[in-house]
Order: structure tokens, then C-alpha cells, then sequence
């Protein structure tokens, strides 16, 4: 199956994650980027702001949107779940038809997604890959052929 790989990403993480998913499954990636700083503490607080808010963002879409596909959508984790960019796209597509994949350092992902589905509701697949935990590769895997 084919599938939009959608990714927003301030520090590169979930951009090489998406596109290591998008190699696996032979798809191309498309970036969301808004039209916001987020560089230095201070874009670091305002993002904290931004997310727990649930504040929106103008995006943009780099690529094109096929919306018969299914979207696996790569996003790092903000004040609890994923970034205003991702944030901001997801109210356009059916959460049942998303994969979701949050990048993170050392947080609790499954209890933020959860908290984020409660709210928004439920994702087609959830995923998270914790900088701690050392699971890319594993998750990647897992994603990978559970897509194919």
C-alpha cells in the first residue's frame, strides 16, 4: 500500500525517520513547514506554548496530498503530543486513516498519545520512538512491515 509520509521537523529527527520509513515502503516524504521560528530557548518556549494550547500554525505543504492514501505522519513530541505544524495538518485528515509516529527524547510517548487521542481522537496506529530507549531501528522495522 502506498501511503503520504508527512513529517514536520525542527531538529532533523523525525525528518531522517520519515525518510528512512519512506525508503522501506518506496514512498516519497512530504515536509509541513509554518511559517514560525522555533530556533533557541526562546522558539523552545513559545513551541511549549504553541502545542499546549493547541494553538495553529500556517502551513505549508510541500508535495502533494494524494487523500485516497493512508498517511503515516512523523512529528517530534511537543508539550504532549505532536508539533502545532502536525497539529495543524491533522485536522484535516481522518485520525483513522493516520500512523502516527512521535520522536522524542526520553518521554512517556504511549501516555502522551493517548492524552492526545482522548482529546482529538483515536489514530489508525501509534508509534513512539524514544532517543533513551534506543528503539529507532526496532520501531522503523515495525512500521516498515506493517506497511507493506
Amino acid at each position: 500500500m502506498k501511503y503520504n509520509i508527512v513529517y514536520f521537523s525542527r531538529t532533523g529527527v523525525s525528518k531522517r525517520v520519515a525518510e528512512t520509513i519512506a525508503n522501506g515502503v518506496a514512498n516519497e516524504v512530504i515536509e509541513i513547514t509554518d511559517n514560525k521560528n522555533w530556533n533557541g530557548i526562546l522558539g523552545f518556549i513559545k513551541g511549549a506554548f504553541y502545542a499546549s494550547t493547541d494553538k495553529e500554525v500556517s502551513i505549508k505543504v510541500n508535495g502533494e496530498i494524494d487523500r485516497t492514501k493512508d498517511y503515516i505522519v512523523v512529528s517530534p513530541l511537543w508539550a504532549g503530543g505532536p508539533a502545532p505544524a502536525i497539529r495543524t495538518f491533522l485536522k484535516e485528515v481522518p485520525f483513522n486513516k493516520v500512523k502516527i509516529v512521535i520522536t522524542c527524547d526520553g518521554s512517556n510517548v504511549e501516555k502522551s498519545i493517548k492524552k492526545f487521542e482522548d482529546k482529538h481522537g483515536e489514530f489508525k496506529e501509534s508509534y513512539g520512538i524514544v532517543k533513551n530507549q534506543n528503539n529507532e531501528e526496532e520501531i522503523i522495522k515495525q512500521i516498515i512491515d506493517s506497511s507493506k
